[in-house]
């Protein structure tokens, strides 16, 4: 960290850890961002995220930072403009009916230019790391193209209906008001 001039970003003082063995009764606080010094102004929060969606021992940790807008952030809406032709539903890859190993085998047959990342200088690290990775992403999006269908949110969902969202919401909150006993009241 020190030789790269990273910096751990301090999270809330509601987070108490970010990782959680129910079955040890064990907790610890082992996840963290690290951030450059030129970034370390703009982080605006840090914490992690609760939630019965989460299956893993490790909480999803969110960084919070205040960045100029970039196209990447702009939100489509998918209501119709009177004059204007609708906008399509955002699309989804479906990786549980993806061809996996085929998608395995394409993205090893790409090659990414790394000569921006061998080629840097200090000054042009955050450009040189910035193309690196849209190259990556490049890579992995036409191999995704390839090989896992896109589809809407809700195209293998018939069987859902307004029920089974009302069961949904329920069960988050419950969860939630479970969370939310047990910090009030941890020894019951």
């Amino acid at each position: 960290m020190t030789s790269a001039n990273l910096f751990r970003c301090s999270t809330t003082e509601t987070t108490t850890h970010t990782f959680c063995c129910e079955s040890r009764n064990a907790a610890s606080l082992t996840d963290h961002f690290l951030v450059s010094r030129t970034m370390l102004n703009k982080v605006d929060m840090c914490y992690t995220i609760d939630s019965v969606l989460n299956f893993s021992d490790h909480l999803p940790l969110v960084l919070g930072c205040q960045l100029p807008a970039s196209p990447l952030s702009a939100c489509q809406s998918s209501h119709d403009t009177k004059g204007q032709a609708p906008v399509q539903k955002p699309k989804r890859y479906r990786w549980d009916k993806a061809d996996l190993m085929s998608y395995y085998f394409t993205t090893d047959q790409y090659s990414v230019d790394m000569t921006a990342i061998t080629q840097m200088n200090y000054c042009e690290i955050s450009r040189s790391i910035d193309t690196t990775y849209q190259n990556i992403i490049q890579l992995l999006h036409s191999a995704a193209r390839d090989h896992c269908p896109l589809t809407t949110g809700s195209f293998f969902k018939s069987y859902w209906d307004e029920e089974m969202s009302e069961l949904k919401e329920r069960s988050i909150d419950t969860h939630q008001l479970c969370l939310w006993s047990s910090k009030l009241w941890p020894n019951l």
